[in-house]
This record gives structure tokens, sequence and C-alpha cells, in this order.
């Protein structure tokens, strides 16, 4: 697996939207705050919140952004990409 890096996290009504490179290609992607909430074991209702799981399951997204670019490809320049329960096998 590429190593992934993940900058500019900002946090919306949707979840949490940040650019990820790996393997020389940079994209947009989203967590869904449903998932955010399910990482965190906790409700998000203040951006602070979301971009706090975020920041402590930034392992987890790396891994579920790596396998959203390899089944799917990088998001083309000016979409993002939004990453699915299937990039975190041990969420319910």
């Amino acid at each position: 697996m590429s190593k992934v890096e993940m900058t500019g996290m900002q946090a919306s009504p949707e979840g949490v939207q940040f650019t990820a490179s790996t393997a020389g290609a940079q994209g947009l992607f989203l967590v869904p705050i449903d998932i955010l909430s399910d990482l965190a074991c906790s409700s998000m209702d203040f951006d602070d919140e979301m971009i706090e799981a975020f920041t402590s399951h930034t392992d987890a997204i790396a891994k579920a952004v790596a396998m959203a670019v390899a089944e799917g490809g990088m998001p083309a320049d000016g979409a993002r990409g939004e990453l699915s329960r299937d990039g975190f096998p041990n969420l319910d």
C-alpha cells in the first residue's frame, strides 16, 4: 500500500472533506459524518468533534483512501470521492 498524505481537513454538515495524495496523484475526498460518528463511537454535533474524530482515526481513513484509489482511481479534478463503509471493515 502506498503512503497516503491527508491535508486541508474541513468539517461541514456532510462530514470532513480533505485532500489526499498518494503515488504521485492527488484528489479530494469526504469522510461522511455517519462514518466519523461510528469511528468515534459518538455523535458529531460540532465541527471540532468531526476534526478530532478524523485526526484520531487517520490510519483507518488513510487505508480507506488507499482502497478507494486502488478500486476506482483518484477522483477527477473538481470531483470529490466519498469514502464508503467498505473501506472501514471494522465498522458494523
